[in-house]
C-alpha cells in the first residue's frame, strides 16, 4: 500500500468493472492502478477509458504485482469464487462483487483462505452502507418503530434471457436469484438478524436460469421473532421497495430502494 492511497486492480472489464472505475476517482483513500481479463484486447480497451491504468495479461499476473494492494472481482458470478481465491493466495485485498459466491460451500470457502491467509475480503454489497440502511438499523435499535414485526422487500427489472450474458445466463452464474435475490437476503439479515428460511418458490427457464422467485424468512429476535417476505424477477417489473413494519410505525423505502437516496 502506498503512504496515501491503495491501488485498486480490477479483475474483468465489463460494464460494472468500467462503473467501479468511474466512480473511484472520487475516492479519498484509493486510485486504480490495473486491470486484467479474459482477453487482453478487452483490458487494453478498457485501460484506454482509464489513462495510468497498468495491463496485465492474466488473473493470476495483476494478483502478483507489486504495484498493486486490492483487487477489486468484477468478473461473471461463476467466476467470483476462483478469482477471489487467487488474489487471497497473492496476499491482496479483495471486494468480490455480488454474489459473494454461487453457493454456501464456496463462501465458506473464500472466507476461511481469506482469514488463513490473515487478508481482508469482503462482498461487495454497497446497498448496507447506504444513509438510509443505518437510519433504518438505528430505528430499530431504538425502538422507535416498536417491536420489527415484519419486512417486504421486492426487486424485479425485466430482462430478456441472452445466452452469454452473465446476467440471465445460467452458465456463467446468472438468474434473478444470483443478480437480485442477494440484496434482500442481505438487507433482511442487516436489520433483523440470522434468519431460517422458511419456504419459497422459483420459476426457471427451459435453460434452468430463475426468473422470478419469492422466499420468506423467519428472524428469531429477543424481542419477538420477525418475518421477510422477498421476491425478485427478472420476467417482469417489480415494485422495488422496501417496507420494514413495526408494532408502532412503518416505513417504506421507494423504488430503487437498493438506490435509496
Amino acid at each position: 500500500m502506498t503512504a496515501s492511497k491503495v491501488r485498486w486492480g480490477i479483475f474483468g472489464s465489463g460494464g460494472i468493472a468500467r462503473q467501479f472505475a468511474r466512480d473511484i476517482r472520487f475516492s479519498k483513500t484509493g486510485v486504480l492502478a490495473a486491470v486484467a481479463s479474459r482477453r487482453l484486447e478487452n483490458a487494453e480497451t478498457f485501460a484506454k477509458q482509464f489513462p495510468g491504468t497498468r495491463v496485465f495479461g492474466g488473473y493470476r499476473e495483476l494478483a502478483g504485482s507489486d504495484t498493486v494492494d486490492a483487487v477489486y472481482v468484477a468478473t461473471p458470478n461463476i467466476l467470483h469464487k476462483q478469482h477471489s481465491l487467487i488474489a487471497i493466495t497473492a496476499g491482496k485485498a479483495v471486494l468480490c462483487e455480488k454474489p459473494f459466491a454461487c453457493d454456501a460451500a464456496g463462501a465458506r470457502e473464500i472466507a476461511a483462505a481469506a482469514a488463513a491467509a490473515n487478508v481482508f475480503c469482503m462482498e461487495a454489497m454497497w446497498t448496507r452502507f447506504l444513509p438510509v440502511m443505518a437510519d433504518l438499523k438505528r430505528r430499530i435499535a431504538t425502538g422507535e418503530l416498536g417491536q420489527a414485526v415484519h419486512l417486504e422487500a421486492s426487486l424485479g427489472f425485466a430482462r430478456a434471457e441472452t445466452p452469454g450474458d452473465p446476467i440471465t445466463d445460467p452458465s456463467l452464474g446468472g438468474g434473478a436469484l444470483y443478480d437480485l435475490g442477494c440484496y434482500g437476503l442481505s438487507i433482511a439479515e442487516f436489520l433483523l438478524g440470522p434468519f431460517q428460511l422458511e419456504g419459497g418458490t422459483v420459476e426457471r427457464s427451459k435453460s434452468g436460469a430463475s426468473r422470478t422467485a419469492a422466499f420468506v424468512l423467519r428472524h428469531a429476535r429477543a424481542s419477538g421473532d420477525a418475518v421477510s417476505a422477498i421476491s425478485v424477477s427478472h420476467a417482469t417489473q417489480m415494485r422495488n421497495t422496501l417496507v420494514l413494519s413495526g408494532s408502532k410505525a412503518r416505513i417504506a423505502l421507494e423504488a430503487p430502494f437498493i438506490q435509496a437516496r
